[in-house]
């Protein structure tokens, strides 16, 4: 079972952390490790002791999550400018309305530069992708969509993305990527034309080539008014998507 917490600072009397737990003895709440506890939080109790308090006990993991939630809302998140608490998130799973800085983001992409995957975690990577398939509802479809409005590419992002068309894209004609069959286009249901692969008929309609290959797999209906269908297999009778096979149109 699970508790949620709050941890009080005596020199103002107010509440300026918000967790839960999942341990018998609420070691979680009583914890002030280094590296278990923010830089924010640790700064807060050097400058003044503090109480726990257990606000809900003997609770499941969902209703602590949404407990956690709906506290930090209730009191405010500090680096937000709307309260007192020290929390970096919103609470509940993962890293909701987190706020990183220039210097994390800097400090995250030299940890990932480089970084090599042994077989064996690609396949549990792999793995935990199949079980968890992601299912876009319609107000997930509406948050994407909202989230992109107004955004607007760079010069610099644009004009990369003119050099890497076609035969100059790195991943041009590598199997399993590139080709996957002729690829019929049809507009208002006339056929307008047929080309070998999806990137040839993204290039000659001027759409993108991702775009295509969700027509193909049933994602979505059309792109820049065309529809799409597949009418011939490579030689091996398969067609790939990333190294992903594709039977009777989805990707298995």
């Amino acid at each position: 079972m699970a508790y949620v917490y709050r941890h009080i600072r005596l020199d103002k009397n107010e509440p300026f952390y918000i967790g839960i737990g999942f341990d018998s003895e609420y070691k979680r709440a009583y914890e002030t490790h280094k590296g278990r506890r923010s830089k924010f939080w640790l700064k807060i109790a050097s400058k003044t002791k503090h109480i726990v308090e257990i606000l809900i006990d003997d609770i499941d993991e969902e209703t602590a999550k949404a407990k956690e939630t709906e506290f930090i809302k209730l009191y405010g998140r500090k680096n937000l400018g709307t309260g007192p608490l020290c929390n970096l998130t919103d609470g509940g799973d993962g890293c909701a309305n987190r706020i990183f800085t220039a210097e994390h983001r800097q400090r995250l992409s030299v940890a990932s530069k480089g970084r090599v995957y042994s077989l064996e975690r690609r396949q549990i990577m792999s793995e935990q992708r199949k079980n968890n398939p992601i299912i876009f509802t319609d107000e997930i479809r509406k948050k994407i969509s909202e989230g992109n409005k107004g955004k607007k590419l760079s010069p610099e992002h644009i004009a990369l993305m003119k050099q890497r068309i076609g035969e100059n894209n790195p991943m041009y004609g590598k199997r399993n990527y590139n080709y996957m069959g002729e690829v019929a286009a049809y507009k208002d249901g006339v056929q307008v034309g047929v080309y070998e692969g999806i990137h040839k008929a993204a290039s000659a309609l001027n759409v993108t080539a991702t775009k295509i290959s969700a027509c193909l797999n049933n994602r979505r209906k059309t792109t820049g008014g065309y529809t799409f269908k597949r009418l011939n297999l490579p030689e091996d009778g398969q067609a790939y998507v990333h190294n992903k096979r594709i039977k009777n149109g989805r990707i298995v």
